[in-house]
């Protein structure tokens, strides 16, 4: 079942404007317009790369992502630390849960599981992009400090849908299961030398039976 709803959210998507977000030259994130409502935009979001965003960062916006398949594994941080930089948890997103995003909130997607698609709706332009990079702190014996910066000019955004291809016209666009980490016969568990699924059960514990989850911060259900 799992696989067709991806099957049918490929197709269903192939007819959506498509823009395609890239990390160091590969694709990243497929994304596609659905529409604009009393101040809503919402998208389709397709995550074709596994290993998930390499900083911590914020949302210009407030905003709700719904899971429609797959899953992700989602850093949120939740304060401050002076020797860490700051603390966090881990929140396993599976198909269902709804992970509501405010535009102070400061998150990370850890780990994606194969073809995880996502509803994603937004609010208006409230901040800009904000991105958290870690320091050492030269005045406390392993310390570090978080230094704080917005690349990115403050801009509501341009409709680039309006001029965007497709998805099934796009040359870009990943075809389904074309990534073997994403191939539903060959993803792994994180654990090492275990062979049982990446889509692992409840909680992200493996399903061969190790006592420990993949991570060993909290992990919160939805």
């Amino acid at each position: 079942m799992k696989h067709l709803i991806r099957k049918l959210l490929y197709r269903f998507s192939s007819r959506l404007p498509c823009r395609i977000i890239t990390r160091d030259g590969s694709p990243y994130l497929e994304r596609y317009f659905l529409f604009q409502w009393f101040g809503l935009t919402a998208y389709l979001h397709r995550f074709v790369g596994a290993d998930g965003d390499e900083e911590v960062h914020n949302h210009p916006w407030n905003s709700l992502a719904i899971c429609l398949a797959g899953g992700y594994m989602e850093e949120r941080v939740t304060g401050m630390c002076i020797l860490q930089g700051w603390a966090y948890r881990l929140r396993a997103i599976r198909p269902g849960s709804f992970n509501r995003i405010r535009a102070n909130d400061f998150h990370r997607i850890a780990a994606t599981d194969p073809e995880t698609w996502t509803l994603f709706i937004h609010g208006k332009t409230r901040l800009g992009w904000g991105f958290l990079h870690l320091d050492k702190n030269p005045l406390i014996t392993n310390g570090a400090e978080v230094r704080f910066y917005q690349p990115y000019p403050l801009t509501n955004g341009s409709k680039w849908w309006l001029t965007a291809p497709l998805g099934r016209e796009s040359s870009s666009r990943t075809p389904l299961f074309a990534n073997p980490h994403h191939a539903p016969q060959q993803a792994a568990c994180n654990y090492p030398d275990c062979q049982c699924p990446f889509d692992m059960g409840q909680d992200f514990f493996c399903l061969q039976g190790r006592p420990e989850p993949v991570d060993k911060q909290e992990i919160l259900n939805d």
